[in-house]
């Protein structure tokens, strides 16, 4: 319940975002929608959608994975452009590389997402396309030299923000956050 609800209100707040903000922000709306749609599939195999504008009291359309993903992709495809590079500093907010690592788990998830989830066994349809969007949205986080594979256990530290040079995007470590 915690997770669907905690889901369920960042999608409200990234929605407001994405939708009546405008430049850096809206971009960066835009991705934090995307990746808690993601989420939100990922785990339930659908989402609630309804846009900024919607009264309080509306209720909000469904969307299937199959409608979904589609979404996803479009709309953090369009936000690419106005996101900054990782530059090793940002690695707590929306970056070109967060959004690529996670339009390449979109295209490698989407022949799952596509198919009846009355009958969710393999074999997958990946088309070539998808997968090779996969390999380029790789070879573009690959490209940026700050960031490398690193010991695993890094990525796990409390100061991961300054020990791994693996991660894009992460909560923000320090005194002051409770990562309960």
């Amino acid at each position: 319940n915690d997770v669907w609800n905690g889901l369920n209100g960042a999608l409200f707040q990234t929605t407001l975002i994405a939708e009546t903000k405008s430049g850096l922000e809206k971009a960066e709306g835009q991705f934090l929608r995307g990746f808690f749609r993601f989420l939100t599939c990922d785990l339930y195999g659908q989402v609630q959608s309804r846009p900024a504008t919607a009264a309080a009291n509306a209720i909000p359309t469904v969307l299937t994975r199959t409608q979904v993903i589609d979404e996803i992709i479009t709309e953090v495809e369009a936000a690419v452009a106005t996101l900054p590079a990782y530059n090793g500093t940002n690695r707590a907010q929306a970056t070109k590389e967060a959004a690529w690592a996670l339009l390449a788990k979109c295209y490698l998830n989407k022949a799952v997402y596509k198919q009846d989830p009355t009958k969710p066994a393999c074999p997958y349809a990946h088309s070539a396309g998808d997968m090779n969007k996969v390999i380029e949205y790789c070879d573009k986080i690959k490209a940026n030299a700050l960031l490398q594979l690193d010991t695993y256990w890094d990525n796990f530290k409390w100061d991961n923000g300054s020990k791994s040079s693996e991660n894009i995007f992460v909560r923000k470590n320090g005194g002051d956050a409770r990562a309960g």
